[in-house]
This record gives C-alpha cells, sequence and structure tokens, in this order.
C-alpha cells in the first residue's frame, strides 16, 4: 500500500513524520513524505521516497518579522505571520501538495496540516489519517496547550479554550484553503474546524507524545490514541566530532543548553546569560548554536558549541538539558533519563514545561522573560538534587518502553491492512 505523509514547519514538527514513515515502511508500506525541500536530504538518509513542498519556516522565523514576533510571545501575531507566509506560498504549495499525495492509497496529515491534506483525501477518494504533536482535542481534563492557561480552571472552560483555539486558528488559514478548493473544483469549508468535525466524527487520529505526560482524557472519541513519542534516531553509527568528544571526556558532565527554534535579536546577550549562568553553578555546558545564531566566537572555559547532534546520543551523557519546550524536545529530553529545565517561550511550550516540571524531573518552569543568569544557576542547582536524578532515570525508562511508533504502525495497520501475503514488521 503506498501512504503519503504529509508533514511541514520546523524540524521538530517533520522528525516525527519520518519516524513513523521509517516504521511504515519496516511494516511492509511503500512510504512518500511530502515537506519542505530542505528536509529533502534528511528523508533520504532513511530511504524514503520524498516530494517537495514550497515554503521555507526558517527562512521565515530568522527574518526580522520572525524575530520580533517570537520575541513578543503573541500568539496571535504568530498565527499572523503564519497566515501571511501561506498565502504568498499559496499557489505553488497547491500544486506541491497534490504531487505529493498523487498515487498514494492513503494519506496521513501531521499537525495543522490536516486540512489540506483533507481537501486532497476528499479530492482523490482515499482514506485521511491524522498525526497530532499536541493534545489539541477539546476536553474538559486541561486547557488548550495552543493558547495562555485561563485564570479559572473548569471542565466547561478547558473545553472552551480547546475549541477557541482550534477555530482561530481555522479561520486565520480559511480563506486561503477555500481558494485551493475552488482551484480543485471543490465546495468551499464551511466556519466549523474540519479538524474537530473530523475527528469527533469518528477518524483516527493518532497523538505522538506520552501517556506519562498527558493520560489519555476520558472524554475523547474511541479513535483516538495517544502512542507515545514518534523518536526518529541516526539512521547509521553516530561519529561525534573528535573536539566533541575531548570536551566531554574532559571533566564532568555538562549541561546542554539550546532553544531549538526560537530566534532571538540579541543572541550575543543571550550567550552572555547563560555563560554567566554556568560560571555561577559551577558547571560545564554543551550550547545548541541554533537558529537564533548564538555567538561562539568567545567562549569561556569549560563552554564548547556544537552546530548539531543526535539527541539520542548527545542527552544521556549530559547533566541536564536546558531547552525551550517544544514537544520533540521535551520528548528527546525526558527519554534521556537526566532532569530537564524547560524555558518556555509561547505557544504549547508552557504547558509542557508544566508537566515535565509536574513529573518531578525538574524545577518550575523559568519563562523566557525571566531568563537571566541568576535565575538559570538557581535552576541548575535544583537539578543536582538526588531524588530528581532518580525520578529523571525512571522516567526516562518509562517513556523509552512506550515505543510509540510502533504503537502507531500497529493502529494504523487496523485501519489500512496490507495485503495478503505482506506481514507487519515484528
Amino acid at each position: 500500500m503506498r501512504i503519503s505523509i504529509l508533514a511541514v514547519g520546523s524540524r521538530g514538527d517533520v522528525q516525527p513524520a519520518l519516524a513513523l514513515g521509517v516504521g511504515l515502511q519496516r511494516a511492509g508500506y511503500q512510504v512518500r513524505i511530502g515537506s519542505y525541500a530542505q528536509f529533502a536530504d534528511l528523508t533520504a538518509e532513511y530511504g524514503l521516497e520524498f516530494a517537495p513542498i514550497a515554503g521555507d519556516i526558517m527562512q521565515l522565523l530568522q527574518s526580522e518579522r520572525g524575530r520580533a514576533t517570537l520575541e513578543s510571545r503573541n500568539p496571535a501575531r504568530l498565527l499572523m505571520l503564519i497566515r501571511d507566509y501561506i498565502g504568498r506560498e499559496a499557489e505553488q504549495s497547491r500544486h506541491d501538495i497534490a504531487a505529493a499525495c498523487a498515487g498514494a492509497e492513503a494519506l496521513i496529515s501531521v499537525g495543522q496540516f490536516y486540512y489540506a491534506v483533507e481537501m486532497m483525501a476528499t479530492l482523490n477518494r482515499v482514506p485521511h489519517l491524522t498525526a497530532q504533536l499536541q493534545p489539541n482535542l477539546a476536553t474538559g481534563a486541561f486547557p488548550s496547550p495552543m493558547l495562555p492557561a485561563p485564570p479559572v480552571h473548569s471542565a466547561p472552560i478547558n473545553r472552551a479554550s480547546h475549541e477557541f483555539a482550534e477555530w482561530l486558528f481555522y479561520q486565520m488559514l480559511r480563506s486561503t484553503l477555500n481558494q485551493a478548493r475552488a482551484a480543485f473544483g471543490l465546495a468551499p469549508a464551511g466556519w466549523r474546524s474540519p479538524l474537530n468535525t473530523g475527528i469527533l466524527g469518528g477518524k483516527t487520529a493518532l497523538y505522538a507524545f506520552s501517556r506519562i505526560l498527558v493520560p489519555q482524557p476520558a472524554d475523547w472519541p474511541p479513535a483516538t490514541q495517544i502512542t507515545g513519542f514518534w523518536f526518529l534516531d541516526p539512521p547509521h553509527a553516530y561519529t561525534p566530532p573528535a573536539d566533541l568528544l575531548r570536551f566531554l571526556k574532559a571533566g564532568e558532565p555538562p549541561v546542554y543548553i539550546g532553544f531549538g527554534s526560537m530566534n532571538t535579536r540579541d543572541p550575543q546577550r543571550t550567550a552572555e546569560l547563560v555563560f554567566r549562568a554556568l560560571e555561577l553553578s559551577g558547571r560545564r555546558g554543551v550550547l545548541m548554536r541554533g537558529w537564533g545564531g548564538l555567538d561562539g566566537s568567545h567562549l569561556p572555559a569549560g563552554v564548547h558549541m556544537i552546530d548539531g547532534a543526535p539527541h539520542a546520543w548527545l542527552f544521556p551523557q549530559m547533566a541536564a538539558v536546558v531547552h525551550h519546550g517544544g514537544a520533540g524536545t521535551t520528548g528527546a529530553g525526558l527519554r534521556s533519563g537526566v532532569p530537564s529545565i524547560v524555558v518556555p517561550f509561547f505557544i504549547d511550550q508552557p504547558f509542557w514545561a508544566d508537566r515535565v516540571a509536574g513529573l518531578g524531573v525538574g524545577p518550575a518552569p523559568l519563562p523566557r522573560r525571566k531568563l537571566n543568569a541568576d535565575n538559570l544557576a538557581r535552576a541548575l542547582d535544583v537539578i543536582a538534587a538526588p531524588e530528581i536524578r532518580r525520578r529523571a532515570a525512571a522516567v526516562g525508562y518509562l517513556i523509552e518502553s512506550e515505543n510509540g511508533v510502533q504503537r502507531a504502525v500497529e493502529r494504523i495497520a487496523q485501519e489500512l491492512p496490507l495485503k495478503p501475503g505482506v506481514q507487519l514488521a515484528s
């Protein structure tokens, strides 16, 4: 069976799609990944077919407007940034999405790319399953992770926050979506979000995070399943740079510090406060240069800067991981079995930060607006507690044992059975 998986966004949005694609291919499916062109080489490393889709979220977030939007921590500004960007790329994206779905016998969307993939599933008359990286379906158990937490929590308020968040995002994109639907000869989409109506109507939805962090809400439909995180490990044995190995062997385990796609307009100031925090706490550090362009030209003793390394290899060798709270990095940090310090910027990151702290594997979240050398140093002192380290190791074992990709593949096989004679890989 031929399946196209479509996912766009940052690397944290696309990696789970690749992990699922690898799992499905091993199980006997033919898999094509549709995503931004910058992920073509990464996809090829795993032997998956690739179809490019117009766009470059990295370039957008590195722009002056993108950096200002991230620093504002205003979800509405981010939505408007994304809306304007999608509008500019709409025509080419429409053709690319059609090509990515051509010939597929089933489609899988990842995240908010649901709307476009549902359109193609309708046009091509093929099944469509969705995978979500955040718990964004309405529930009374907790409020939407995509909005600031409401001051009062109750089941009706929690449910309403989910419904509003999804409605808001959908309305931002509905005009562009309906232009595409018209170009394909389809009727316009209505005011209600097709994501909500589809999942609540029984469409299979897989949630690629851990039940240890988010237990399955009792009021979610039966066709939903929280599977566990979808980790993408290196396709071959990883050979780290010699200078990184020398640094790791030269002293006590360092602290990893990286903020993923969260840019700052003053990377030097960010680097300096990190250097000062490490000095105050008496720790060594490994810094991820990242999209924010942290300046590594004048590193103090005990600090090493890298452009990248597989989390599965790097994180277990750290004393702790300090990160922005993206869903993928949160999962990788927990899986590593070492404490986490989460510095959330906005959108879903405060939600994951609260969940990590609630597990007792790190201190209370340290919001980006409160990040300074003294606060970070105090957080680094907290993670030295033996109880936190024991809990982090225990949680890491549980996260690893969930095997989220295998659970997802098994569920997909129930919905999209292979032809006789093709067996699921064990």
